[in-house]
């Protein structure tokens, strides 16, 4: 079974299509099911020297050609998805509350949730800018592909947010396991028509197999599988987008999401049953994937183009001509990019610096400051992502927003980023830094991070150091407690053996008189794992033996948990005239030992129990066998 993923459904056999040395965006599951992957830039630059690309504006439909695959799609008699909806499953709050997004949205939750309200703009396809879903309408032959996608169908609209533990590692079918889970449970229904998407927060990584784990080999995937041997179920995958192999121009994360879910999705609509693929077994949006990237004219979401048959096709219920054939870019028209975020306003002897998050598609940013919260006017324009005001008198708090202007057209501007503010002085001002980004902790340990302190124009304060947003059951000492002008401190996060679990975001405040700032850092808290431990177990249970004459027994020591250590063998309650050894007399960490008992000729007849113990350090475990000597 390669691709088709629901054999019983549309009743087809492996070998359908001819496979291909370089599909590398076929893989196969960790208990051998197929799967369809989005591959690293990595891989693909790899496979076929090419890089990822953003298509150039324009104000009319673009048509590409494909970079990977042969010919049109075909045809391969499985149905489509009719009526599709997407079902967002967060592994935890972590990553549905992440704020790495753009266009202004809090968290990636509801910037997801957006994109699949928008993504489908619920019209039949007519060639307008907003057919970045309903192109895939001209492959609705087998079964009509509606205009619409369902957001969270199954989940009275709502996005399902989990309390699970990030993993460092799960693999494939984990996941299906965790889905059963989900629908056994009644915690989700269970639906045919729904892509469940399962997203993960940053710091798992997902094994398809052995050789093939998520950013390093593959972005996303889907495949499927049966629930209780009857009901298929679709699902698709995304770890946290925030390698470079996912996200090869340092987008936020939300903006990668959009794009590997759209592409799971229209790919799920169109060949999760064996429909839609080509002659060399490539899916609509593989002969795409990361060429002419684009964002979308309803709601400025970044995709990637989805191929089209071209020409006119009855199909969905209605006759449309399409463009092509090749990968269709709506409309790359001129919109206004994002709105920029983190702006950060650092005060100076008679200035302020500003800094702030690049934003993509911005050819220039415009600064504007005022004296008053939310009264900011044009002060400047930029043409990087930081600028610094030089004509802020000390004394004097001012407030600011930066903007970003498109690069093409008539530059049209985005909203506001934050507000940030700054008191500009000739005492100077100072940084906070810390190191590691990221730190994990198992609960009874400790982990240390390296808050820095940068002068700034000739500071020279002492700034005392505090941390907050620590989870309960997790204290912080700083080393030093403060530090005078600039230099490093130690910070100790110590986990009590009940310390809560999950990830969390500190904030590392550093305060000096009226000058405060802050910087964030990553902890997780793991829970503890059981003790490596030992058991110890013989055989035969019984042995008989002639007096004057010896027997043996195999003694086996099998390992708990990672257990390491040197096991040595002793017996007890051995009869009088009677001798017992061991050969060898110690185990290091799994094996078996010989226990040879010997008995004299005035040995006393009768039934005995052995005692036979193992003992590792202050681990002790035992077993007894029956000696009968006649």
């Amino acid at each position: 079974m390669r691709k088709i993923l629901f054999l019983a459904v549309c009743q087809m056999a492996t070998g359908l299509f001819a496979q291909t040395n370089d599909n590398v965006f076929n893989a196969t599951t960790d208990d051998g099911k197929a799967a369809h992957v989005v591959p690293s830039t990595d891989v693909l630059e790899r496979h076929f020297g090419r890089k990822a690309s953003l298509a150039k504006p324009s104000s009319t439909a673009t048509v590409y050609p494909p970079s990977y695959g042969t010919g049109n799609l075909i045809s391969h008699g499985g149905p489509e998805i009719s009526n599709a909806g997407f079902q967002a499953i967060y592994w935890n709050s972590s990553v549905a509350t992440s704020s790495s997004t753009s266009n202004g949205y809090a968290t990636i939750q509801n910037q997801v949730d957006a994109f699949i309200t928008s993504f489908a703009d619920n019209q039949n396809w007519d060639n307008s800018a907003t057919d970045d879903y309903t192109i895939i309408q001209q492959y609705g032959t087998g079964s009509p592909i509606a205009p619409t996608l369902t957001l969270n169908p199954v989940n009275s609209g709502q996005a399902f947010i989990d309390s699970q533990i990030a993993p460092s590692t799960i693999t494939d079918s984990q996941i299906q396991t965790y889905l059963a889970g989900l629908f056994s449970s009644g915690k989700l229904p269970v639906n045919s028509n729904t892509i469940y998407g399962v997203i993960f927060p940053a710091g798992t990584s997902v094994q398809l197999s052995s050789n093939q784990a998520s950013c390093t080999y593959f972005c996303a995937y889907h495949s499927g599988f049966y629930y209780q041997g009857t009901t298929p179920i679709i699902y698709a995958v995304f770890p946290y987008p925030n390698c470079g192999g996912c996200n090869p121009y340092g987008y936020p994360a939300a903006d990668m999401l959009t794009m590997f879910i759209g592409h799971e999705t229209r790919e799920a609509v169109t060949d999760a049953y064996g429909a839609w693929y080509d002659s060399s077994g490539y899916e609509a949006d593989d002969k795409c994937a990361w060429s002419n990237l684009y964002r979308t004219a309803n709601g400025n979401f970044f995709v990637q183009p989805e191929y089209s048959n071209g020409g006119t096709v009855t199909a969905s219920g209605f006759t449309a001509t399409y463009p092509g054939p090749g990968c269709v870019v709506p409309s790359a028209s001129c919109t206004a990019p994002p709105a920029p975020n983190g702006l950060t306003a650092t005060p100076g002897n008679g200035q302020v610096s500003l800094h702030w998050t690049a934003v993509s598609g911005a050819g220039s940013y415009n600064v504007k400051r005022g004296t008053f919260s939310g009264g900011e006017s044009q002060l400047a324009s930029a043409t990087t992502n930081s600028y610094t005001d030089t004509t802020a008198m000390n004394g004097t708090r001012y407030y600011y927003v930066v903007t970003a202007l498109a690069s093409c057209g008539t530059h049209p501007e985005s909203g506001n980023s934050n507000e940030a503010s700054a008191t500009p002085g000739a005492g100077g001002d100072f940084t906070v830094s810390a190191s590691p980004g990221s730190q994990t902790v198992a609960q009874g340990g400790q982990t240390t991070y390296t808050v820095t302190i940068g002068a700034l124009n000739g500071f020279s304060g002492a700034v005392s150091l505090s941390a907050t947003g620590l989870p309960s059951g997790v204290s912080a000492t700083f080393n030093p407690a403060s530090i005078t002008g600039s230099g490093s401190s130690t910070l100790t996060l110590t986990a009590s053996s009940t310390a809560a679990t999950g990830t969390v975001t500190l904030l590392i405040t550093g305060a000096s008189g009226s000058l405060s700032h802050t910087a964030s850092a990553t902890l997780t808290v793991t829970a503890i794992g059981p003790a490596p431990d030992f058991t110890i177990s013989a055989a035969p249970a019984s042995q008989s033996v002639t007096r004057g004459n010896s027997t043996t027994y195999t003694v086996t020591v099998t390992p708990l948990n990672s257990f390491t250590g040197t096991v040595s063998l002793s017996a007890s309650s051995v009869p009088s005239r009677t001798r017992a050894s061991f050969n060898p007399s110690s185990i290091t960490a799994s094996g078996t030992s010989t226990l040879t008992v010997s008995t004299g000729t005035r040995a006393a007849r009768g039934t005995y129990k052995l005692n036979i113990r193992g003992a590792s350090g202050s681990l002790n475990r035992a077993t007894t066998v029956t000696l009968i000597i006649q």
